[in-house]
């Protein structure tokens, strides 16, 4: 809660994410992907009720058996994240419309931090819940995107525009492109007003707000590889995972370490 507003958060746990089985019981520095992203919202000091969306018997099971809430009619196996994200947001407040924040939480993001869910929430509240999106800086440029046609010819997504009057090319090109920075949605964490969210019927809109989360720190686990890389970059960058809410919460059953609405 914040300021006398109730707050929902899902996590989002898909048994598989392009070819990678059991996702959610995968581990990173000895701690399951599922038991990481819920010992991160269990350290929250906002979420009032945390439930998990998933389809499989498995993961349901073992959040059943530490008190979590499931859900399972939710599309979080959709191919399309920015698609899954929106029907799973509106189909939460939908099925509980009294709460006035939803957090969805991903679970393929092991580096994820306490601090990431409750700033995102703060930056949302102070900004009368409007949508909240994680993102992340990459090395690209405007310039570097290009189609590529069936002959391999490459056409370039933003073309350079033509010369106008009293400007060449290029320099017209340096104001389209410039210093700007390329930053991609990593989808760590969503959050948005349910009054918000209902309205625009996105997460993802021109008045969508961005929360800058490191490059080390958004790896998405979609495949044995990346689990590889995230445990480097937890030993690599010493970013604690190890929330304590994790092995309390396995130890007693979640449902006693917060309460569960």
């Amino acid at each position: 809660m914040i300021e006398n507003r109730n707050i929902l958060a899902t996590v989002l746990a898909p048994d598989t994410e392009k070819g990678l089985l059991k996702k959610n019981f995968r581990k990173v520095a000895g701690y399951s992907l599922i038991d990481i992203a819920l010992g991160s919202a269990f350290e929250s000091q906002y979420l009032d009720q945390l439930m998990v969306a998933c389809r499989d018997d498995e993961t349901a099971e073992h959040c059943r058996k530490n008190n979590i809430s499931v859900v399972r009619n939710l599309p979080v196996k959709h191919p399309e994240m920015t698609v899954r994200s929106n029907k799973c947001g509106l189909g939460l407040i939908e099925m509980l419309p009294s709460f006035d924040y939803v957090v969805l939480l991903d679970a393929s993001s092991p580096l994820r931090l306490v601090s990431d869910i409750d700033s995102a929430i703060e930056l949302c509240h102070r900004n009368q819940g409007r949508p909240v999106v994680t993102v992340s800086d990459t090395a690209l440029s405007l310039r570097d995107l290009h189609y590529i046609n069936s002959d391999r010819g490459m056409l370039p997504v933003f073309p350079r525009p033509e010369s106008g009057a009293g400007n060449s090319a290029e320099s017209e090109a340096e104001c389209i492109f410039g210093e700007r920075k390329i930053y991609e949605v990593n989808y760590s964490v969503l959050v948005a007003s349910t009054e918000y969210l209902r309205a625009a019927g996105t997460f993802f809109c021109g008045e969508s707000l961005a929360y800058l989360v490191p490059k080390e720190r958004s790896i998405r686990v979609e495949s044995k590889t990346d689990l590889a890389i995230a445990e480097s970059l937890v030993e690599k960058c010493r970013i604690d995972i190890s929330h304590t809410q994790i092995n309390s919460g396995i130890k007693n059953g979640y449902g006693t370490v917060r309460k569960v609405i």
